[in-house]
């Protein structure tokens, strides 16, 4: 049975994605009970059946919520193939499983990856995924709070792009020296999305290194990473000697607590996640003679 959030809204068990408005006249404790895992203190459960009993269906929800398990957000991706399967077995050439936005660019994707010997699979694609995959992942959830400074100077900039003035070394134990210096590399292009924290009419009270700047309001996150960068060979050889190795970039956003990043790759931009435990197979389909959906 799936578990979901309870927010007075009941599970369609042929989709779980799916989900209809409860209806007064026939809903009982026991339907709750149908979509809410009993995990929780007896309080809780009584505090809920009474509510429901009393027609108060939003302030049972609220009750119910006691019993739910932290349940991390998820987003639908696709992942075509020519296997059938049950779970997936993540490529130890690709670190990890990779998805796409659309069944399109998932198609397209593992063409273009299985036309390179050192991935490439036997046989057509045969098959597309939908996949739920966890939304923290680098590039698409927002940085941590100790990434950057919430606020700093004009002159605090030109310093830490001057190599001036030093970020703080992360709060991460066990970083390479490479692994701390693509942090900073990342700050400092980071800094660049700073905005004034000020009206431009109001700068003239300000000295020009005074001038305050402040992250954006929308939150700051990574670039999608070349998937040079982090798949396939230990050392990317186009890449400048002392850069960070691909298994020390997969291990950084490990320990920085994504479940993935986002690779830009032959999909246009996939999402990669590192550990199958993390994904769940929501449908599986057919793909047509050409390797499209029907």
């Amino acid at each position: 049975m799936p578990i979901g959030y309870y927010t007075g809204l009941n599970y369609n068990q042929r989709d779980p994605r799916k989900k209809t408005l409860i209806q007064p006249s026939n809903t009982t404790f026991r339907d709750i009970l149908g979509v809410t895992p009993v995990v929780g203190d007896a309080i809780a459960l009584q505090d809920a059946k009474r509510a429901v009993d009393e027609g108060n269906y939003g302030q049972a929800a609220f009750n119910m919520l006691g019993f739910l398990p932290f349940v991390p957000a998820a987003i639908t991706k696709y992942h075509a193939s020519p296997n059938l399967f049950d779970k997936f077995k993540p490529s130890t050439w690709r670190g990890g499983s990779y998805f796409a936005d659309t069944p399109e660019s998932a198609i397209s994707g593992a063409k273009a990856g299985g036309n390179e010997p050192i991935v490439g699979h036997s046989g057509k694609l045969k098959y597309l995924y939908d996949v739920d995959v966890p939304e923290n992942v680098y590039g698409a959830a927002d940085l941590p709070e100790w990434f950057l400074p919430k606020k700093v100077t004009y002159g605090d900039y030109k310093k830490y792009l001057s190599g001036e003035k030093k970020f703080p070394d992360p709060d991460i134990k066990g970083l390479t020296k490479a692994q701390k210096k693509y942090i900073n590399d990342q700050r400092l292009l980071k800094l660049r999305e700073y905005e004034e924290g000020i009206p431009e009419s109001e700068w003239h009270k300000y000295a020009e290194d005074d001038l305050p700047l402040v992250a954006p309001k929308g939150g700051l996150r990574g670039e999608p990473v070349s998937y040079q960068d982090i798949e396939g060979f230990e050392a990317n050889p186009f890449a400048p000697s002392g850069s960070i190795r691909n298994e020390e970039t997969r291990d950084l956003f490990r320990k920085m607590g994504y479940k993935g990043a986002l690779v830009a790759d032959e999909a246009g931009t996939s999402t990669l996640i590192f550990d199958p435990d993390d994904l769940k197979i929501l449908k599986r389909g057919l793909l047509n003679a050409g390797g499209t959906t029907n």
